[in-house]
């Protein structure tokens, strides 16, 4: 019995907490909106434009440096006077010689100087992710004295009636069919642009200390993409873009030269540009020689051009200018000291300025 009422009491208590939860549920109000914040972050930036192009180191003067040989005294001597020494064979040889280094790496070859009709080629490789331009120009620069052979068109030695020189820039663009020679002659200079591919496909965005980088691939990487599983490390260099230029040289045969005649020094140079950057010196660094005028190479034409400076003063209204090239008068040149270097400033329209360093030879 005693059990029973303590039953009762338990249930009742029970009842009363439930009726008493319910109705504090009840006068509560339901919710009927709620907010929330979160700060916004961006992951960062990769510049996915990567410029590599690889051009010729070679800083020897020997490249383009030649002998000519007009009365063809080196094959009719076969080339007794220069011992150690390896020449084209007469009934092709034109006359005019390039040192195109070793017969061989190592062994006995090796002590033996080749010499050629034409310079040795000069690779420029882009390994960039984008298209450049490159330019190539070659001119012949008159010796002092005025006692120069004649220079002509390489079409004319083989009718000239006196003795001739003729000079001419290969360039070969690496497409088939495409390589071409144009005369360099004594009045103006020749200048060839070559719009060189580049390859983003061999680029890629990674991660490396924790940063995001976009690079170009390794060989190993290139090869452990599914498509290129066979491929040779040659495969592979083969995949970037390049081109190769190089100077030939001919001469009259069978004419007599006068003693004492020179040949003109032979002058290249090799610059390139982003083609969507906008104007820009392409010419770096220049020499100025006595009673020479010294020219500069631009990306753009006259109008880009909105002041030209001479360390810190104004010259634009004395200053040649021609779409591609700023001529510096060696009415200027010629009054500073041998040695000296002057800083010559472009202001591009927009803004954009460039310099180039001018030394006195």
């Amino acid at each position: 019995m005693k059990l029973k009422r303590i039953l009762a009491v338990a249930m009742a208590t029970t009842m009363v907490m439930a009726m008493s939860i319910t109705a504090l549920a009840e006068d509560t109000a339901p919710a009927t909106e709620g907010a929330a914040s979160g700060a916004g972050a961006s992951e960062g930036h990769v510049e996915q434009k990567h410029p590599n192009v690889v051009l010729p180191t070679t800083g020897d003067t020997s490249t383009f440096a030649y002998t000519m040989d007009p009365e063809r005294l080196i094959s009719t001597t076969s080339a007794a006077k220069h011992a150690n020494s390896e020449y084209p064979a007469a009934a092709s040889d034109t006359g005019v010689y390039f040192n195109n280094g070793p017969k061989a790496a190592s062994g006995a070859d090796a002590a033996i100087t080749v010499y050629a009709n034409k310079s040795k080629d000069l690779t420029v490789t882009n390994k960039s992710s984008f298209d450049i331009d490159l330019t190539v120009t070659a001119e012949a620069e008159a010796s002092t004295g005025g006692k120069d052979i004649p220079l002509v068109e390489k079409t004319a030695i083989g009718t000239a009636t006196a003795a001739a020189l003729n000079l001419g820039l290969i360039i070969d663009t690496g497409v088939e069919a495409t390589t071409s020679t144009t005369d360099i002659l004594s009045d103006a200079p020749v200048t060839k642009k070559i719009t060189l591919a580049g390859n983003a496909d061999n680029y890629f965005i990674t991660v490396e200390s924790g940063e995001y980088v976009y690079r170009a691939r390794t060989y190993d990487e290139y090869k452990a993409l599914d498509e290129n599983g066979s491929k040779t490390e040659d495969d592979y260099e083969d995949t970037w873009k390049s081109m190769t230029f190089a100077v030939e040289g001919s001469a009259t045969s069978g004419k007599a030269i006068a003693d004492g005649t020179t040949a003109p020094t032979l002058k290249v140079t090799w610059s390139w540009v982003d083609p969507t950057a906008g104007p820009s010196i392409t010419t770096k660094t220049a020499t100025a020689k006595a009673g020479v005028n010294t020219d500069i190479a631009f990306s753009g034409v006259i109008a880009d051009i909105s002041d030209i400076k001479l360390d810190t003063t104004s010259v634009k209204s004395k200053t040649t200018i021609t779409d591609g090239k700023i001529t510096v008068l060696s009415s200027w040149t010629d009054k500073w000291t041998s040695g000296q270097k002057r800083v010559l400033t472009v202001e591009f329209v927009g803004g954009k300025t460039d310099t180039v360093e001018i030394t006195k030879e």
